[in-house]
């Protein structure tokens, strides 16, 4: 049966490995969606780290790093 399931994701596995892509990452999607809409909406950075750092409960740091690590281009 694992088996079954590897074989359909092979290609998705592959891609997460060759992208060091932390299967964590997942908790922080929302995080990503809500400073791209305030970037859209033309709210300065700083502002944007400080409230989603109090809205998730992580630190500054932390959102900088999510950020960054979000924007890095995937490898095929």
């Amino acid at each position: 049966m694992l088996c079954s399931v590897i074989c359909c994701i092979v290609d998705c596995v592959f891609l997460i490995a060759k992208n060091n892509i932390n299967p964590a990452d997942a908790d922080y999607i929302a995080l990503y969606d809500d400073y791209v809409r305030m970037k859209a909406e033309g709210q300065k950075y700083e502002f944007i780290v400080y409230y989603l750092s109090d809205q998730y409960g992580v630190s500054e740091t932390t959102v900088w790093r999510i950020v960054k690590r979000m924007e890095q281009p995937i490898v095929f």
